[in-house]
């Protein structure tokens, strides 16, 4: 059987939804076994489907289906296939995928119909091709089961929307220049160190913590790429604020290569504590006046609501433990569970010191807890030398033994 182009891209977007329904952390070799394995078992569908597609429209939809609003639409699937939801999430999903099209702009209407099938018809064959060629048991069923309802509604909100949005222009254009903004203000770490008050680069300092989560010890960028929702917790000084910004940045930047074109959002919440305290609003609230308020960027009608239903934006809260009193946390943490709920398959990312996250933790179902580590010896000498080295006024043959002793 030759599978087509559309369908290879489909079947590697459809894996890469895995790690979202299991506990796991796979690597890239792994997912990729199982999107070759589900080739095997690809049903065959008409060969007329996809070959009378003219040239741009199957420029179009290849671009479609390599993008995050398919891995978004993937995973719907997937959570409805597992949770073996009725014929009405089909329509949302078919819905989604009509009005996606349409915002390509290379359809006719005559034509769009048809390629709603074709996608509708790729993504149901890849979402069965995948869940066949898993290992029983890789796919949480139950969590699956669980979340239906609420992936459910907030596919009929996103096709409301995207019924609503008459064009993406300026959502699109607002997505760029929140990128850019991330990628000018965090490409630096901060610190006064010998006057360095605007920062140093972070190749010149920064050194990637060890992250553990569940008995493994993940790559940072996998455990990023791979949960749609995770708290992260360190001790006081083990660069929590640090690791948030820098991901800010390597999203902007394209570094991670499985979270491409992603929209970093960070919401620090000392920059919020006493409109958290005081005020009653949504997330959403905030997570806009974080677009204003250090990036200078105003977010369009809707934009934000796109961006996180279609699966483009990543939010990082940083400093879930700097509202202070417990009473102020737990409300604080009721709010971003209630925003779990709603977005369900929006990828959030909170940080907050150990000491007193008990006392008013996230749900543990929603947000699974990871662990900074502390540093190892060569870790501490490693950036120790490359503090040092910043000092101008220390002479390389001095760097040494300020290291050592230190």
């Amino acid at each position: 059987m030759v599978i087509s182009p559309i369908e290879l891209v489909a079947l590697r977007s459809a894996a890469r939804v895995i790690p979202f329904l299991g506990k796991r952390i796979y690597s890239k070799a792994h997912l990729s076994r199982i999107a070759s394995e589900a080739e095997t078992k690809l049903i065959t569908p008409d060969p007329h489907f996809i070959d009378g597609l003219a040239p741009d429209q199957l420029t179009a939809l290849q671009s479609l289906i390599d993008a995050p609003v398919f891995s978004n639409l993937a995973l719907q699937a997937m959570v409805f296939r597992l949770g073996k939801m009725s014929d009405n999430n089909a329509a949302a999903l078919r819905e989604q995928i009509r009005n996606s099209i349409q915002h390509t702009g290379v359809f006719s209407e005559a034509d769009l119909f048809q390629a709603t099938d074709v996608v509708l018809d790729v993504l149901n064959r890849s979402v069965h091709a995948i869940d066949q060629s898993a290992t029983p048991g890789t796919l949480n069923r139950s969590h699956a089961a669980a979340i239906a309802g609420e992936v459910a509604a907030s596919a009929v909100r996103n096709s409301e929307l995207l019924q609503r949005l008459t064009t993406l222009n300026d959502i699109n254009a607002f997505a760029k220049t929140l990128r850019a903004q991330a990628r000018v203000m965090h490409t630096k770490i901060g610190t006064s160190h010998m006057g360095e008050a605007s920062g140093v680069d972070y190749t010149k300092l920064y050194i990637t913590p060890t992250i553990s989560a569940e008995g493994d010890d993940p790559d940072l960028n996998s455990l990023v790429a791979q949960s749609l929702r995770r708290v992260i917790l360190g001790d006081p000084g083990a660069g929590k604020s640090t690791l948030a910004s820098k991901l800010v940045h390597d999203l902007a930047e394209d570094e991670l290569s499985e979270l491409e074109g992603q929209v970093p959002i960070l919401l620090v919440v000392r920059q919020h504590t006493q409109a958290l305290r005081t005020e009653h609003n949504t997330l959403l609230h905030y997570l806009e006046a974080a677009c204003r308020q250090p990036y200078n960027v105003e977010p369009p009608l809707d934009a934000l609501e796109y961006l996180l239903l279609n699966g483009r934006a990543t939010v990082i809260i940083d400093g879930l433990d700097e509202l202070g009193d417990s009473h102020y946390r737990r409300t604080f943490t009721d709010l971003v569970d209630g925003f779990a709920h709603r977005y369900p398959l929006a990828r959030v990312i909170v940080t907050s010191r150990i000491v007193g996250y008990k006392d008013a933790p996230l749900n543990e179902t929603l947000f699974p807890i990871a662990n900074i580590s502390p540093f190892t010896t060569a870790q501490v000498t490693r950036y120790s030398r490359q503090w040092f080295s910043l000092d101008s006024s220390i002479a390389d043959h001095e760097i040494a033994s300020w290291v050592e002793s230190f």
